[in-house]
């Protein structure tokens, strides 16, 4: 496994997709090629249309906006093994086939500010992770297993990952 990539921040992006992205795809693992030089094609197609983010401590995102063209069935933003994400503003088209907006994978020290699912989006914001909790402020916090899904409408405070 190679290093981590630290301290990256994208703010006032915008990023519109062609790609018509397939099920197959949203479903796919990307494997580990620490070893090789990054090329663009390296990994053919991504389970995201927008950003596939892995193993970076300290990202943050500011005013990011992804628009699709066409339709897609794979989710905006995945972040994988990363620590310390920041998103701010952050905006999307809905993805297709109920995907999530963004699916965090093993990702931790979350803070999501100004972000909404858009309309016809079944859900903003899926977690894979070992146990996580929801923090509701007045609420009792809840404990959760593997996998959680944050739907349209979630109106908790913050989460904690």
């Amino acid at each position: 496994m190679g290093s981590d990539l630290e301290h990256i921040s994208l703010s006032n992006i915008h990023i519109a997709s062609r790609e018509w992205g397939t099920r197959e795809w949203a479903n796919k693992t990307v494997e580990e090629r620490a070893t090789e030089y990054p090329e663009v094609t390296m990994f053919h197609r991504l389970p995201s249309y927008g950003l596939y983010c892995r193993q970076i401590r300290g990202l943050q995102f500011k005013h990011l906006e992804f628009e699709l063209l066409e339709s897609d069935l794979r989710p905006a933003l995945i972040c994988d093994d990363v620590k310390d994400l920041g998103l701010d503003g952050f905006r999307y088209a809905t993805p297709g086939d109920g995907q999530p907006g963004i699916r965090l994978i093993n990702t931790s020290q979350v803070f999501l500010r100004g972000s909404s699912a858009p309309p016809g989006t079944a859900t903003l914001l899926q977690v894979k992770r070992k146990g996580y909790r929801e923090d509701h402020g007045d609420r009792e916090r809840l404990e959760r297993g593997n996998e959680g899904r944050f739907d349209r409408g979630w109106r908790a405070r913050r989460i904690r990952l």
